[in-house]
C-alpha cells in the first residue's frame, strides 16, 4: 500500500492527557482478538524522538491500554485518526520484543519491533523475497525441524503446506515504496514429527522424489549418523571438492620460485606452506598457520613476512 504524506498510517497512544503518535511503515498483528485488541507481531515505526521513545517504552513494558492503529489525516495541529477508516486496537506483551534501531534516511530514525514468536519460536515466518517458498524451506532446514529440501522440492512443499493449512498467510500492512517485493507473514502450525511425516507422505505420493529411484531405498537402510557417513562420505567429499577450491594445491601447484633465492633451504612441504600463506595474504590481512611441534613454524613465519 502506498503511503501518502498527507494520509499516513500511525500508531497512537493516549495516557491520561498525554498523546503520542508515530508513523507506521510496516505492521502485522495476530488474527485473534482479545479484550485489549490484537497482539503486535512486528512493527517498523518512526517519528519524533519523544513520541518514538514513549511508544517504545509502552511496547517494552506491555500495554495495559490499547494502542490505536489506522490511517490518519493531516490537520493544522498534526495528524488525526480518520474515523471513516478501519482503526485497530493493538496491545503488546511485556518483554517479548526484540528491538532494532534503524535509519530510514539521514534525518529519519526508526525502530523495528519483532515478537519472540517470530524471532525465537518460529511460530511465524516473515518473507521479504519474491519467492516465499525459499524462506519456508529455510525454516524447515532450521534446528527446529532439520529437514533440508532439494531445490526442486521447495515450491511443491510450500504449496502443499498451504493446502494442508499448516501455513496460513496473514494480513500485513507495509509501504510499497519501501519494500520492493512486499512483506508476507505466515503462521506455522507444524510440529517436528508432523513435518517428518508430511515430507514422507509427499515422497510416498510421488509429489516429490529423489533424482535416483534407489536413493530413498538407501536412506531407509540408514539407522545412525555413522551409517550415513560411511555410505555417503564419498559423495560428500566430491561435493565439497567441487564447491571449495584451495588457494594452493600441492598436488598441482609449484612452490614460489622466489624461495630459491633464500639462503635457508626449505623442505618441500614447508615451501608449499609458505607459498599458500603468501597467496592468502594478497587478499587478506591475516592467515592462521597451524602445525605440529618441531616442524619449524618460526622459520616459515619469517619467510612468509618477506616472501
Amino acid at each position: 500500500m502506498k503511503v501518502l504524506e498527507e494520509q499516513p498510517y500511525v500508531l497512537e497512544s493516549k495516557v491520561l492527557e498525554a498523546q503520542h503518535q508515530v508513523f507506521v511503515h510496516a505492521m502485522a498483528y495476530s488474527e485473534e482478538k482479545q479484550y485489549r485488541g490484537h497482539k503486535i507481531l512486528f512493527a517498523l515505526l518512526s517519528g519524533h524522538d519523544s513520541s518514538l521513545q514513549s511508544i517504545k517504552a509502552q511496547i517494552d513494558i506491555g500495554t495495559s491500554i490499547s494502542l490505536k492503529f489506522g490511517k490518519a489525516e493531516k490537520t493544522i495541529e498534526g495528524y488525526s485518526l480518520n474515523e471513516d477508516e478501519t482503526i485497530k486496537d493493538l496491545y503488546s506483551e511485556k518483554g517479548c520484543y526484540t528491538k532494532t534501531n534503524m535509519n530510514l534516511s539521514s534525518t529519519k530514525k526508526a525502530v523495528l519491533f519483532m515478537h519472540s514468536s517470530i524471532v525465537e519460536d518460529n511460530d511465524y515466518v516473515i518473507s521479504l523475497s519474491e519467492n516465499p517458498a525459499t524462506d519456508i524451506a529455510n525454516l524447515l532446514a532450521s534446528s527446529k525441524y532439520g529437514l533440508h529440501l532439494l531445490d526442486e522440492w521447495k515450491q511443491i512443499v510450500f504449496d502443499e503446506l498451504l493446502e494442508a493449512k499448516h501455513l496460513k498467510e496473514l494480513d500485513v500492512f507495509f509501504d510499497d515504496e519501501m519494500f520492493e517485493h512486499g512483506i508476507r507473514l505466515y503462521s506455522v502450525s507444524l510440529k517436528e514429527e508432523e513435518a517428518d511425516k508430511f515430507i514422507e507422505k509427499l515422497l510416498n505420493e510421488k509429489k516429490i522424489s529423489f533424482k535416483k529411484e534407489t536413493d530413498i531405498e538407501e536412506l531407509r537402510e540408514i539407522k545412525s549418523l555413522t551409517d550415513y557417513l560411511t555410505k555417503f562420505s564419498g559423495h560428500m567429499l566430491e561435493k565439497i571438492s567441487n564447491k571449495i577450491h584451495p588457494i594452493h594445491n600441492l598436488d598441482s601447484d609449484e612452490p614460489a620460485a622466489s624461495l630459491n633465492s633464500y639462503p635457508i633451504r626449505l623442505f618441500d612441504r614447508q615451501a608449499h606452506v609458505v607459498t599458500a600463506c603468501s597467496k592468502r595474504l594478497l587478499d587478506s590481512k591475516s592467515v592462521i598457520l597451524q602445525g605440529e611441534m618441531r616442524c619449524d613454524k618460526f622459520t616459515i613465519e619469517k619467510i612468509v613476512h618477506t616472501a
